[in-house]
């Protein structure tokens, strides 16, 4: 107690006479010039450039402002402090589900709080291009007009732009799109009146069509767009510098006339939701080349999992016979919708066909999907002889299976994809999971078997599941397959090179080389 009690004395008394009114003599920080101090603040804001920082005086850059006089007029000076910043609930739909159900409620918008900060902010950086992220719910009682007004006046210098916003408010700020963006490279919409999820037997409500007019002036910047939501578009100019795309909700038509004026993108997302019949597509009168797509995502989903007579739902599939990809590398294709009967899955050869058509050399595909007969895949895959990575539902068909697991020549060493690497088994809600991984280790097997400098002959070969959690999967694989005596094919696959990957970790790890699924 004594000891504290001195301290205390000895901090009341350094505060009430300072040995110095000078602080450049007694902290060293203040004999560096500004300039060099204004770099010292930029150095320390988040390493994560995708991320902007959120506004709290917890946090850099609004920190700064609060230690002293001194950092508070430099920090303010700095204007590319002040350029990147994110307000409201969040641009991602995690709040998005009705208040209590399982477990939680949604966050409190405060619109006019969010738009003092706004305006300081555009303030004080000065005339540098912004990354503004706002995402508000669509809250019927509240009104974001404020905050979409203040960044509607910097449109000018829009560089990096989300808006997670209901429709009205998303239809005013894109209206300013192209003309007084001339800055813009990445712009993603989110159009927050659609929801991702609604019960049983209740129809989402009515999409709200935005449009988006590309006739009046290029955007010769522009390498990303994202847009979730009802977009009808006006090309006369087309998209020359993009690279990435990713439509959601948008209709099969209005995608391919999208991609025509699209010609140079790299990474394409395609997401539609409970598509019928009657949204399907005319036959191809010629095809859309895109040569440099590498990476494609197509997705037909609901929003909810009630199941849906396979007479109703459009196949989705059919929007591969419009294009043409010759450079594509990797392929990822989920039907997220739940037949009601069990019969056999279907022949499905829309993408073998695209791979004839395109001659492209595909190196990774991942088939989300129960309703796809194993002789459609193995089309795939003889057509893929480079494949390295494929990723299959449990529901694997045994024709898939044997074509993987035995020589598909006359040779120990011919496989059909002999570099394949790693094999992916996802997990299926509703399905029946394959308890029995004797196929998945016999395929690995013939991988890693073979005398090293074979033909066919690989250094490892991953194991990847979506039933083994982060802990520890090898543990988890070595209890299933003591369970079901499979333990000497196991350790073989180990002492040969095998690797054990949840599909979880496996996820985030390809997050982190930019390769999302």
């Amino acid at each position: 107690m004594n000891s504290i009690k001195i301290l205390t004395d000895q901090a009341i008394d350094l505060n009430l006479n300072p040995p110095s009114s000078n602080l450049t003599e007694t902290v060293p920080i203040h004999r560096l010039p500004p300039e060099v101090i204004s770099d010292v603040f930029l150095r320390s804001l988040p390493v994560d450039s995708d991320k902007p920082p959120r506004p709290s005086p917890l946090t850099a850059p609004t920190l700064f402002t609060h230690v002293c006089s001194s950092w508070r007029k430099i920090a303010i000076d700095t204007h590319s402090l002040w350029c990147r910043i994110e307000v409201g609930v969040g641009v991602e739909d995690v709040f998005e589900q009705v208040k209590g159900l399982w477990g939680c409620t949604k966050p409190h918008p405060r619109p006019a709080q969010d738009a003092k900060v706004l305006e300081e902010w555009t303030k004080r950086s000065g005339s540098m291009p912004l990354t503004i992220h706002i995402g508000y719910l669509a809250e019927p009682e509240l009104s974001y007009d404020r905050p979409v007004e203040i960044i509607m006046n910097v449109a000018h210098r829009w560089k990096d732009m989300i808006l997670g916003i209901p429709a009205s408010y998303l239809q005013r700020a894109i209206a300013l799109i192209p003309a007084g963006t001339p800055l813009l490279e990445t712009f993603a919409m989110n159009d927050r009146s659609i929801p991702r999820w609604v019960p049983y037997k209740v129809k989402p409500p009515p999409k709200r069509p935005l449009s988006l007019d590309f006739a009046t002036s290029p955007l010769p910047l522009l390498k990303g767009l994202s847009i979730r939501g009802t977009v009808q578009f006006d090309f006369t100019i087309p998209l020359s510098a993009l690279q990435t795309l990713s439509l959601d909700h948008c209709s099969p038509s209005n995608s391919l006339e999208i991609l025509r004026n699209c010609p140079n993108v790299e990474d394409l997302t395609l997401v539609y939701y409970d598509l019928i019949h009657s949204d399907e597509l005319s036959l191809p009168e010629t095809t859309i080349l895109l040569s440099r797509v590498q990476i494609f995502r197509l997705v037909h989903t609901r929003y909810n999992d009630e199941p849906l007579d396979d007479e109703d739902f459009m196949e989705i599939g059919e929007l591969l016979d419009h294009l043409c990809v010759p450079s594509l590398k990797f392929f990822f294709y989920r039907i997220g919708i739940l037949p009601y009967d069990d019969e056999g899955p279907d022949e499905w050869d829309y993408l073998s066909r695209l791979i004839c058509r395109s001659n492209c050399y595909i190196e990774e595909l991942e088939f989300e999907i129960i309703r796809i007969d194993g002789a459609s895949v193995v089309s795939c895959l003889m057509l893929s002889p480079g494949l390295k990575h494929l990723g299959v539902t449990a529901a694997l068909d045994e024709e898939l299976v044997d074509a993987l697991d035995e020589p598909s020549g006359h040779t120990i060493t011919t496989y059909m994809c002999p570099l394949l690497e790693s094999f992916h088994l996802i997990d299926w809600p509703h399905s029946i999971s394959l308890g029995d991984t004797e196929h998945v280790l016999k395929i690995a097997r013939s991988r890693l078997c073979l005398p090293i400098g074979q033909e066919g002959r690989i250094a490892r070969f991953s194991f990847i599941s979506d039933q083994f959690d982060h802990g520890d999967p090898l543990a988890q694989l070595e209890h299933k397959c003591r369970v079901l005596s499979r333990l000497p094919l196991l350790q073989f696959c180990l002492d040969n090179g095998l690797e054990v990957l949840s599909g979880t970790e496996w996820r985030e790890n390809r997050e982190k080389q930019g390769l999302r699924l």
